[in-house]
């Protein structure tokens, strides 16, 4: 119970600190937009096991070495994180879902089961997306309006709408090229197709955020505010400019 409150507490500052970097990134247009992806060592965790996998597949031929190859060091990175007290979620969800596809592996007997979990993720992430790009209740808006402050105010407003829809297009490109390759790689029993496409993975969610950044910024730098305008507040403000004498912006403009 003692660990509750401090808890909620580092999950707070964490939300903070990315609250305040994604404004940061917004605002100044030079600034590489890359430190939202956190430790590349985090990146490290989730792409290693799968590569040592496929090298010791390669090398014995024998499934559980294989297996083991992946899970034993998941398992010591992990322990690592815990000892020195370092970020380790990123660890953690790597080792279960490394123990998961060797499980898999172990039970349909085949090298290739050790990449379903990877693949049912891409598919069921892909067809997530897609969908909500289809409601109009696109997946960014969603995750990152409540962080900066916006809550549901940017589905008033036209280009945030059209800016977020992007931005989920951007991920849903990424994640069908994926499961694309993932699914032929798949069917086909390549195991190093599989893999290289568990390591370019995160390079390509490097590219994606970086197109993210791109029109996140063009847009609210068009507004001129990081803040979508809910609908009725540009009808409002010109009324009370109209109230108090003020000439719309529109005005004065030469003909």
């Amino acid at each position: 119970m003692a660990g509750g409150p401090r808890s909620v507490r580092a999950g707070r500052s964490r939300v903070d600190r990315l609250r305040g970097t994604l404004l940061r990134l917004l605002a100044e247009p030079d600034r590489p937009p890359f430190r939202l992806i956190g430790s590349w060592r985090g990146a490290g965790d989730m792409v290693l096991p799968h590569v040592l996998y496929v090298a010791a597949y390669a090398i014995t031929g024998s499934l559980p070495t294989a297996i083991g190859s992946a899970v034993v060091p998941a398992a010591l990175v992990t322990v690592y994180r815990l000892a020195r007290r370092q970020p380790f979620w990123q660890a953690v969800t790597g080792l279960g879902t490394i123990v998961a596809s060797g499980l898999l592996a172990a039970a349909t007997g085949t090298p290739e089961g050790f990449f379903l979990p990877a693949i049912i993720r891409s598919v069921a992430l892909s067809v997530a997306l897609l969908t909500t790009i289809v409601i109009r209740w696109p997946l960014v808006g969603m995750l990152v309006g409540p962080l900066l402050g916006q809550r549901l105010a940017w589905r008033g407003d036209r280009r945030s709408m059209r800016a977020y829809q992007a931005c989920t297009a951007v991920w849903a490109g990424r994640d069908v090229l994926v499961s694309v390759a993932q699914v032929g790689f798949y069917v086909t029993g390549n195991l190093v197709g599989l893999a290289i496409v568990q390591v370019l993975g995160w390079p390509l969610f490097a590219v994606t955020l970086y197109l993210w950044w791109t029109i996140l910024h063009r847009t609210w730098a068009v507004q001129g505010s990081g803040r979508p305008e809910p609908r009725g507040a540009r009808g409002r403000r010109s009324a009370r400019r109209h109230a108090s004498g003020s000439p719309p912006a529109s005005q004065g403009r030469p003909s």
